[in-house]
C-alpha cells in the first residue's frame, strides 16, 4: 500500500531495489565420478562415462565441457568426451576436468557375457527377506563377485528391491529382471499367504503355503476344487530327502522351467496328499506346501 503522502520513503525504494537484483550465477564447485570416483562399466557397447557436476551448494550443474584424460592403466579407446567401449576386462586412471576444476577416477572395464538368476523366488508374506542368487561371468567365463546391476519389477508393489536382497510386500506373482551390462536374466517371485489348511479355500486365494511338521508315517490330505493348480513342496525333494506330494484324481505334469513343480488339472474328487516317507521310527521333518491357483 502507498503511503498517504504519495511518495515512497527512500528505505523502501532501495529494499525493493535489493529484493529484485539478480543473483550471481552458480560456479561449477565439484565433480563427481562414479561411486567414490570409481566407474564401472559392464556394456560392451560404446558407453558414456556418468559423470556429475556440482555447485557449492550441492546444486547439480550443466556436465557440458567435461574431458577425461587417461593418465595411467591398460589401453584402452577413450574419447575426450568420455565415450568408452569395454571389449575386455581392464583398469585405467583417468584425469577428469572442467575449466579450472579436476579430479582423478578409476575406470574398471569389467564386461558381461553371462548373468543367470536362481528361481523362482519363494516367499511367504512376513517373511525376512532373501538374497538373490546372481551369477555374473566375464567374457572369460571368470565370475564376477562385484557387479552394477539394474532391477526391474513387472510389478512393483509385491517385493521391495534392497541391493540384492528381496522383501515380500503383498499376497501375489511378479517377475524379476536383473541386468548387468548387455545381459539379463529373468526370474518369478511368488508372495504366498500363510494358511494352516487348504480346507474351504477361497476362490481369491491364489497364491496359500501352509507350514507342515510330520512325525513318521503321518498323512495329511485335503480336498481341492475343480481348476488348475501349481504345487511345489519345500524344501525340494532332491536326494529323496523331505516330505513327499501325492495329487490323486487329478491330470499332472512337471512344470516347463523345472520338475520340482507341477501342475495339474484337479476334478470333482481331486485330493491333496503330503506324507512323511518313513514307515520307521525317523526324525519328524518340515516343509511347506505352497498352493498356486493357475487360473481365475
Amino acid at each position: 500500500m502507498m503511503p498517504r503522502s504519495g511518495r515512497w520513503p527512500v528505505g523502501w525504494f532501495a529494499f525493493a531495489f535489493a529484493c529484485t537484483a539478480p543473483p550471481e550465477q552458480s560456479q561449477p564447485a565439484r565433480i563427481v565420478v562414479g561411486v567414490a570416483d570409481t566407474l564401472v562399466v559392464h556394456s560392451r557397447r560404446a558407453t558414456q562415462m556418468p559423470v556429475r557436476v556440482l555447485d557449492a551448494a550441492g546444486h547439480v550443474m550443466s556436465v557440458a565441457g567435461v574431458r577425461f584424460r587417461p593418465t595411467s592403466g591398460d589401453s584402452l579407446p577413450i574419447s575426450a568426451t568420455g565415450l568408452v567401449k569395454c571389449t575386455r576386462r581392464a583398469d585405467v586412471r583417468l584425469r577428469v576436468s572442467l575449466a579450472g576444476l579436476s579430479t582423478n577416477a578409476l575406470l574398471q572395464c569389467r564386461p558381461v557375457r553371462s548373468v543367470h538368476a536362481a528361481g523362482p523366488m519363494q516367499f511367504i508374506l512376513g517373511d525376512s527377506s532373501q538374497e538373490m542368487q546372481i551369477d555374473v561371468r566375464g567374457m572369460n567365463g571368470e565370475r564376477l563377485d562385484t557387479f552394477a546391476m539394474a532391477v526391474t519389477l513387472t510389478d512393483s508393489m509385491v517385493v521391495t528391491v534392497q541391493g540384492l536382497r528381496l522383501r515380500p510386500k503383498s499376497i501375489q506373482g511378479t517377475v524379476a529382471e536383473v541386468r548387468v551390462g548387455d545381459e539379463s536374466a529373468r526370474f518369478g517371485i511368488h508372495v504366498y499367504e500363510r494358511a494352516t489348511t487348504l480346507d474351504g479355500i477361497r476362490p481369491e486365494q491364489k497364491f496359500v503355503a501352509v507350514p507342515l511338521h510330520l512325525v513318521s508315517g503321518e498323512v495329511r490330505r485335503w480336498h481341492l476344487p475343480t481348476g488348475q493348480w501349481m504345487f511345489t513342496m519345500m524344501p525340494y525333494e532332491d536326494e529323496g530327502r523331505g516330505l513327499r506330494l501325492r495329487i490323486e484324481g487329478a491330470n499332472c505334469v512337471p512344470a516347463t522351467l523345472t520338475r520340482r513343480r507341477i501342475v495339474c488339472q484337479t476334478v470333482k474328487d481331486a485330493w491333496v496328499i503330503v506324507y512323511h516317507p518313513s514307515t520307521r521310527a525317523a526324525p519328524a521333518l518340515g516343509g511347506t506346501l505352497l498352493v498356486r491357483r493357475v487360473n481365475s
